[in-house]
């Protein structure tokens, strides 16, 4: 059975994929450019985003297979053009030249809108990464204001690393000399007249 398959998969479909594009496109090289850029771009960020949900805690082991195998058929345009450019049969070489005369550039367009895709992909996973990792320390931090209000001028170190304000004792602080008021003025003063009479 599996022999089958893969002389189903070397033999027809490589020919029968590259057909099909052509009579998309009407045979004109900007139609095969557009075909291969819309087909690469969205046939690899559609998988990447289903495979993305593979990380989702509450999933059984069973429920992230399937996801994959989900993805990966979503990518069976791409895996198709794969197989036409990298394979040495004589129906990928066959399924070539029907590109080149009817498609041009759809390979070279394919490629191009795979990486598209790719790297927006990444870029949207680090920032929901960033995000995410954002909205939780403020969740964090707002926890720590209400259970402790009276706190909430300290500086914690480990949320705030690299600060240069030492801590601060309480016999670190100056001492600061309260000057005597006019009642304390006028007992001095008479302490002072008792002492020279009393001298």
């Amino acid at each position: 059975m599996a022999f089958l398959l893969y002389l189903f998969a070397t033999l027809f479909l490589p020919v029968w994929w590259a057909t099909r594009i052509v009579s998309q496109n009407d045979g004109t090289a900007s139609g095969g450019w557009i075909a291969g850029l819309s087909l690469g771009f969205i046939f690899t960020l559609v998988p990447l985003v289903v495979a993305w949900q593979m990380r989702i805690r509450k999933l059984h082991w069973r429920g992230r297979l399937a996801i994959l195998v989900v993805a990966i058929l979503l990518a069976a345009p791409n895996w198709l053009t794969l197989g036409i450019f990298l394979n040495s049969s004589d129906a990928a070489l066959k399924a070539r030249r029907i590109l080149d005369t009817g498609a041009t550039w759809f390979g070279g367009a394919s490629l191009t809108g795979a990486i598209a895709a790719a790297v927006i992909f990444v870029a949207g996973v680090i920032g929901w990464t960033l995000y995410r990792g954002r909205g939780r320390r403020l969740k964090q931090l707002k926890g720590q204001l209400a259970a402790n209000p009276s706190g909430a001028t300290s500086i914690d170190r480990t949320r705030c690393p690299g600060t240069l304000i030492p801590p601060v004792s309480a016999n670190a602080l100056p001492s600061r000399r309260i000057p005597p008021t006019g009642g304390h003025r006028h007992a001095a003063r008479k302490e002072h007249r008792h002492e020279r009479t009393a001298g």
